[in-house]
């Protein structure tokens, strides 16, 4: 609670103008421990995923502090509006990370905006402007991006997390098993073909981290093995990422990423316009 409080203090000072908004796990075992940290230390919104807590929308709501709910299905996100969701984030299969869902962002898209009012975000597979300029005609008012945001100078991983980010091919985007049961997408490295090989690393459980985990019994710590891998060791780590890690091959300033996104999606969109005129 007390590093979530002095990030959110951090990303604040460098954008004071910014809005900064903060993704809690529901599953974490001190979910409503950093709910309250991160509300208690300004954050402008916050972003439910991996769970749902209805009480949640409750306790957001008495805060004044909007909710956006990660959803899969229209059902997850009409509940979602119900409850008082500000907004929801569209996750697909091709996202980095735990899945909720076999379906292609393309695939699922348009039936959440058609089931909702509130807006919804994309993400899963968002690569280039092209992407978002597909996302905004299908009715998203925004997109998430993670994937090509680690092979960036600012970003806070390891060089070596994001040299392998940058190496990695497109075949070795893989889904492996969470030791919550989840599926959950990544990049084959000799962790993942020790735990395909084996079926269980051995381990301790010194972070208690997830509600739903088995701890030393589960078939590998999730918490250390992305730790391990953020701070470098990409051999003994996990490391989480989208089915277009294939394609991220240089290292950005974020400043020049969202420009080059941006002036891509502003084109697409410009010329297919200029089609329909035609």
């Amino acid at each position: 609670a007390e590093e979530l409080a002095e990030e959110i203090k951090k990303a604040k000072e460098i954008a004071p103008r910014g809005i900064i908004g903060v993704n809690i796990m529901y599953a974490l075992t001190h979910f409503y421990e950093l709910l309250m940290t991160a509300i208690d230390a300004g954050a402008d919104l916050i972003i439910q995923g991996a769970g749902f807590g209805k009480d949640v929308f409750k306790i957001c709501n008495l805060f004044d502090v909007p909710l956006v709910e990660i959803v899969a299905t229209p059902k997850g996100a009409k509940l979602s509006e119900k409850l008082g969701a500000k907004a929801v984030v569209v996750e697909s299969v091709e996202a980095g990370g735990h899945l909720g869902t076999q379906k292609s962002l393309w695939e699922i898209l348009p039936k959440i905006v058609e089931a909702v009012k509130i807006p919804v975000i994309a993400a899963g597979g968002i690569f280039s402007g092209k992407d978002l300029a597909r996302a905004f005609k299908m009715g998203a008012k925004g997109v998430q991006m993670a994937t090509r945001f680690i092979a960036t100078y600012e970003c806070d991983v390891a060089e070596e997390f994001k040299q392998f980010i940058i190496k990695a091919r497109q075949e070795d985007s893989i889904f492996v098993k969470s030791p919550v049961g989840m599926p959950a997408h990544a990049v084959r490295n000799p962790f993942t073909e020790r735990l395909e090989r084996e079926g269980r690393i051995p381990h301790d459980c010194p972070f208690k981290c997830l509600k739903t985990c088995e701890g030393p019994s589960s078939i590998y710590c999730i918490a250390d093995a992305l730790l391990k891998s953020a701070s470098g060791d990409v051999v003994n780590g996990l490391v989480f990422a989208g089915s277009n890690v294939g394609k991220v091959d240089k290292m950005y300033y974020v400043k020049d990423l969202i420009s080059e996104l941006v002036n891509e999606c502003l084109e697409e969109l410009n010329r297919e316009e200029e089609s329909a005129h035609a």
